[in-house]
């Protein structure tokens, strides 16, 4: 790789970083001038490298996805009960609940690519549910993609009405337990 081409691609790796700093913090209505100003660079790098706003949060949605995906399915082969996955799903999505706070309270507002996306990496904590729930007589004979929906909407619920669940900091780190233990409760005999 020549100089140009590794300093291309540092260039656009540290406008990804400090896109999706912004972007957790003040929401995906923000302009490119604004990330452009956080990065300390022009406005015309950060269309250079990404040519519109759309393109720009299509690449952090992706990337995140692909990343969160990736760390579910690496925790998930060693999670082995429901609980466990369970409590693995929460703890990677408070490593990083800011930004995905914005994405469940924003998704209307992201591109179509964007969303699509999101709901990939929706389908891997489904997939790993259904794995998890296929042959255990545990539970009840809910199907999985009810099992799902309740408990990425207990999450999104938490999530979205943090104000009445935790004044300050992560809401589902601080009520981990509980989702965690209320959801088992439901979802078994």
């Amino acid at each position: 790789m020549s100089k140009r081409q590794l300093q291309k691609t540092q260039t656009r790796k540290h406008l990804i970083g400090k896109a999706y700093e912004v972007y957790s913090e003040h929401g995906f209505s923000v302009a490119a001038s604004e990330i452009a100003k956080y990065a300390g660079v022009s406005n015309g790098t950060v269309f250079l490298h990404f040519p519109t706003v759309s393109d720009l949060i299509n690449c952090i949605v992706e990337d995140f996805s692909g990343m969160l995906t990736s760390k579910l399915h690496d925790k998930a082969a060693n999670a082995g009960t429901v609980r466990s996955y369970l409590e693995v799903h929460i703890d990677t999505i408070s490593e990083y609940e800011p930004f995905y706070s914005r994405l469940v309270t924003e998704q209307n507002l992201l591109p179509e690519s964007a969303r699509t996306s999101f709901i990939c990496m929706q389908s891997a904590v489904a997939h790993h549910l259904d794995e998890l729930l296929e042959n255990d007589e545990l539970y009840k004979k809910i199907p999985v993609h009810v099992v799902f929906n309740c408990w990425v909407g207990l999450l999104h619920y938490y999530i979205q009405n943090r104000n009445l669940f935790a004044t300050s900091g992560a809401v589902l780190k601080k009520n981990r337990e509980l989702l965690v233990e209320a959801f088992m409760n439901m979802i078994t005999k």
